[in-house]
């Protein structure tokens, strides 16, 4: 307490207003000093931190926390893109659940074909087994329905089996002939069960803008 600031404090004269003020710088210099020099002493001694040493500028710090927080914000927006594409994309057997194959070209005729018929009418029922069974019955089979019955063996799981016959149908058709789309499509799902080396290899000889690639491109496994 300085000289000036004892005399006003002990002055009878002195207004209650003046020594309050006094009472409070007195307090205000005496506790911050020594709660200032208790800190210091505590972090140099467990610590070893002194303070004025290697203390970061208040516009460095400031700077430092707002780079944080845009990091922190890039990685929050790049976490939610990456589960937004990978919601959007299904598995094979999700994709093939939601993109069945139909025939329509039904006729009927003579009691072969009335075979047939029916047969496709258990393909489009989804009865695949049935379908299969009812195919071997005939005595002869188009390149078309070899198509169909390598479908059903895609849909029951065998997939080594309808790869033949998807790779047999596209070697002996053009990309001009019917269904040949979707041969290529169900030749590399079958690839992509089976033999991922031989699914890379096919789909790199496939143009990347055509329909088949862009089937491929929703489906994860």
């Amino acid at each position: 307490m300085d000289d000036q600031k004892k005399k006003e404090f002990l002055d009878e004269n002195t207004p209650k207003e003046k020594i309050d003020l006094v009472m409070n710088d007195i307090m205000e210099s005496k506790f911050d000093k020594e709660l200032r020099d208790r800190y210091s002493s505590v972090l140099a001694d467990k610590y070893d931190i002194h303070r004025g040493q290697n203390q970061i500028p208040l516009g460095r710090k400031n700077r430092t926390i707002g780079l944080f927080i845009v990091a922190i914000l890039l990685l929050v927006g790049s976490l939610i893109y990456l589960l937004n594409s990978t919601s959007n994309s299904v598995t094979v057997d999700e994709y093939l659940n939601q993109n069945v194959l139909a025939y329509y070209e039904v006729t009927r005729g003579e009691d072969t074909q009335n075979i047939k018929d029916e047969a496709y009418l258990s393909f489009n029922k989804e009865n695949y087994q049935s379908f299969l069974e009812a195919m071997f019955a005939l005595p002869s089979l188009t390149n078309e329905d070899e198509l169909f019955m390598a479908y059903a063996d895609l849909r029951l799981g065998k997939y080594n089996k309808a790869a033949t016959t998807f790779d047999k149908f596209l070697k002996s058709s053009s990309q001009e002939k019917k269904y040949y789309q979707e041969a290529s499509l169900y030749y590399a799902l079958c690839l992509k069960k089976t033999d991922r080396a031989a699914y890379k290899s096919y789909t790199k000889s496939l143009n990347t803008d055509s329909w088949v690639m862009k089937e491929l491109e929703q489906i994860s496994d």
